[in-house]
């Protein structure tokens, strides 16, 4: 019984001094802005957004610090990430029912660093959550005129045709981005519900306009994860 509560009391110093030990190392090399926007990210992606914004926005006041004290490091790199990180808080911010602040964090975003493909994808985003279809079909195509092999952008310009009414061209799109990413389940699974739905058009108006509204926020959901189909 003795030895049982020795090794108890070494077990508890044990973990006081691991933690002690944390205390320190995270002192002395805290973590970068751009770690907690990758937490943010990770937590975001498994519906965490509350928590998720909140690690952005320290991630954000990170960047601003870096401004001053790492100014190199924020001119090679630093603006890059910080368009990302502006980038992802907007998905965040659109999907806790945010519209106008996506935006304004997704213009942010493309301020920074409008080549980067996930930037353009929140872009998107935002402007689908804001209602803003016209400008999404705008973005779209006009994305896909200069890099024609990006699904996502495939994706929301079949939201946007979708939006529109314009079941068959929504067909088409969903079609090129199953042609340039033929490996992905989801994308063949949506791409025929969504065929299946546009079919009951000649049945049913009315139901297939119901189905096809809510295949939209199927085919959104799929093109907000970029990294799934980046080359």
């Amino acid at each position: 019984m003795e030895s049982l509560t020795t090794f108890a009391v070494l077990v508890a110093v044990s973990a006081a001094a691991a933690a002690a030990a944390w205390v320190v190392i995270r002192s002395k090399f805290p973590r970068t802005p751009f770690q907690y926007s990758c937490d943010a990210y990770m937590l975001a992606i498994r519906g965490f957004h509350s928590d998720a914004l909140r690690l952005y926005n320290k991630a954000i006041a990170g960047f601003a610090r870096a401004e001053t004290t790492m100014p190199t490091y924020m001119s090679r790199s630093g603006y890059r990430v910080l368009s990302l990180t502006h980038a992802w808080k907007s998905i965040t911010l659109a999907s806790l029912g945010r519209p106008d602040d996506a935006l304004a964090s997704s213009e942010r975003a493309i301020e920074l660093d409008s080549t980067d493909r996930r930037v353009q994808v929140a872009r998107a985003t935002a402007l689908h959550a804001a209602g803003m279809n016209a400008e999404l079909l705008d973005l779209a195509n006009g994305h896909l005129e200069k890099d024609a092999s990006d699904v996502n952008m495939h994706l929301y310009r079949a939201i946007a045709l979708l939006t529109d009414g314009e079941v068959d061209p929504a067909i088409e799109a969903l079609s090129k981005a199953v042609e340039l990413a033929p490996h992905s389940g989801v994308l063949h699974s949506t791409y025929d519900i969504v065929k299946r739905d546009s079919e009951m058009r000649e049945l049913n108006m009315e139901k297939a306009r119901i189905w096809l509204l809510e295949d939209i926020e199927k085919i959104d959901e799929i093109a907000r994860h970029s990294e799934l189909f980046m080359a």
